[in-house]
């Protein structure tokens, strides 16, 4: 078939393998660009277990598995860094996962009055004592809520077993980004 003494299916293989070439050498950069990188860096860091990246229409989304960590607060600001090195600004979203149980989920509900109203009035020593206070009555090894100026960094521990929450500060907006678990 032919227009204008144009061949069309030649004209269409050719475009089709073009884009074809396209998509494929951007699934390659991206692969060893960013995926690449960032899984390596995190298997560098003692307390990931696991890491898993997704291109969300949003940005990326990168699920981490922590173990016990001594710091959430720390811990997270490091992987926030490695992200943003390799990256270079994109938008992106960590979430957390920890090893919590419904004992520790429940006892974080009962605190989040305290956290809540700590957030509001910005009065974290008080929200600090409550945490401490009510973790330790419920039999908890570790409960505290560290500060900084976007996140409050919720850590329980229960033997083995540890929640980790960040609850922000601010609402959020779609240029932030947004951590939990």
């Amino acid at each position: 078939m032919r227009a204008y003494g144009v061949r069309i299916p030649v004209v269409l293989m050719a475009m089709a393998g073009a884009l074809l070439l396209l998509f494929g050498a951007q699934f390659v950069y991206n692969r060893q660009a960013v995926d690449q990188p960032l899984v390596s860096i995190y298997h560098n860091v003692p307390a990931v277990k696991h890491v898993s990246l997704q291109n969300t229409p949003s940005g990326l989304q990168v699920d981490v598995r922590l173990g016990l960590v001594p710091n959430l607060r720390e811990t997270y600001m490091a992987l926030e860094n490695q992200v943003n090195a390799v990256l270079g600004g994109a938008h992106f979203q960590i979430n957390l996962t920890d090893a919590r149980t419904p004992a520790l989920l429940n006892d974080f509900y009962k605190m989040n009055g305290a956290l809540e109203q700590g957030i509001a009035t910005g009065q974290f020593v008080a929200m600090e004592q409550q945490v401490q206070a009510m973790g330790a009555k419920d039999g908890l090894s570790q409960a505290s809520a560290i500060v900084d100026n976007h996140y409050v960094y919720v850590e329980l521990v229960q033997g083995k077993h540890y929640l980790y929450e960040l609850l922000p500060r601010q609402p959020l907006t779609a240029a932030t980004t947004a951590g939990g678990a």
